[in-house]
């Protein structure tokens, strides 16, 4: 399936759903400071290994490869999932900073 030029599988979008009901269940219990460093981490991760050539798999004929032989993802994929990373992470340690400052009276 193509979104906006983009190659999106099955693969991405189950990934897309259990990370968003994880972040869900993460606001409900009082997590969500946890939930973001994970994301930050794992997207941030995950975009940044994906500018490494050699981790793309060959599965069929001209085709570029799969990442880790799981998924297409496109180098606009690997930004977003670096810029996503990077803002989920300062939320985190922004939000943990302002809960531990004492409150001004």
């Amino acid at each position: 399936m193509q979104f906006l030029g983009d190659i999106i599988d099955t693969v991405q979008n189950v990934f897309h759903l259990i990370t968003g009901l994880i972040g869900v269940a993460a606001a409900f219990t009082g997590q969500s400071i946890t939930f973001n460093r994970v994301f930050g981490v794992v997207y941030t991760l995950i975009g940044l290994l994906g500018l490494i050539p050699a981790l793309y798999f060959p599965t069929y004929g001209t085709d570029s490869g799969r990442f880790l032989g799981l998924t297409h993802l496109s180098i606009a994929d690997h930004i977003l999932n670096i810029v996503l990373g990077v803002i989920a992470l300062a939320i985190a340690f922004y939000a943990d900073r302002a809960m531990r400052r004492p409150a001004a009276l």
